[in-house]
């Protein structure tokens, strides 16, 4: 991250809103969630869905299916 200039000041200015979450069965849950930061002064805003599995007496992230080379 030292390397990227720039890039700690941007994650600085970033929010993490979490509009709301739909659960699926017991054990998994999809959260929707709104980042925003801003990147050279511009505003920048990304609406993602993050799902979660229950392990043990944890919560863990699942990967997103759609991963390329």
């Amino acid at each position: 991250m030292n390397q990227e200039q720039g890039l700690a000041g941007t994650l600085q200015t970033a929010k993490l809103h979490i509009i709301g979450h739909v659960a699926e069965g017991v054990d998994t849950v999809h959260v929707l969630a709104r980042l925003t930061f801003q990147m050279d002064s511009l505003p920048i805003s990304v609406v993602d869905v993050f799902s979660f599995q229950r392990y043990r007496s944890t919560w863990r992230a699942l990967l997103k299916g759609d991963f390329s080379s």
